[in-house]
């Protein structure tokens, strides 16, 4: 949000915005299991759901909506001097922000890891597809999207509650069984 509000006086290209705004909403999504998104309500005094969801999508989707939206309308193939800026601009806001390269110190611990993933692939991968369809070809967008689609439900599928290494299907499952074993125990009992 920063950089979108400065882009103009400080001169940055809408491919670069775009890049940083896709790498922090994936990252941001991906980091944000094993009771992330519960700890950063908490520690953030965030008083709903739907308000954390609210802010989530002006803060992170909208605006990779937008300069998405600038970069495809303007026909601008997005270039590695293009990624190299975001990188740039990433590691000066880390630094001075921050003052660390772990973003859960601004926000919630999440695993380190898949931070290190999505700026790794996630810039990359997102110049690879935008060219692609600013070129007609929308088929590495339909694949980009299911393997982010997929991927992160993997992740909440084996989410695990803060402080433990259950994961919640487990537990509901776990639950589903102890509530059907006693109703089954009444049932015959009487």
């Amino acid at each position: 949000m920063i950089l979108s509000i400065l882009h103009r006086p400080l001169g940055i290209d809408p491919a670069v915005l775009f890049i940083n705004s896709v790498t922090t909403w994936l990252g941001f999504h991906y980091g944000a299991t094993d009771g992330t998104k519960h700890r950063l309500i908490r520690n953030m005094k965030i008083p709903n759901i739907p308000t954390f969801m609210c802010l989530d999508i002006m803060g992170h989707f909208i605006p990779m909506l937008g300069w998405g939206y600038i970069v495809f309308s303007s026909k601008r193939q997005i270039t590695m001097y293009d990624i190299a800026n975001q990188n740039l601009l990433c590691s000066a806001y880390y630094a001075f922000v921050i003052n660390g390269v772990n973003g859960y110190k601004q926000y919630a611990d999440y695993p380190y890891w898949r931070q290190v993933f999505q700026a790794v692939v996630v810039p990359s991968t997102s110049r690879y597809v935008m060219n692609e369809m600013i070129g007609g070809n929308i088929f590495p967008f339909i694949g980009m999207l299911s393997v982010w689609w997929y991927g992160k439900e993997y992740l909440d599928l084996n989410d695990t509650r803060p402080g433990r290494g259950t994961p919640y299907y487990m537990i509901e499952n776990q639950e589903y069984r102890v509530l059907t074993l006693t109703n089954d125990i009444a049932r015959y009992s009487t």
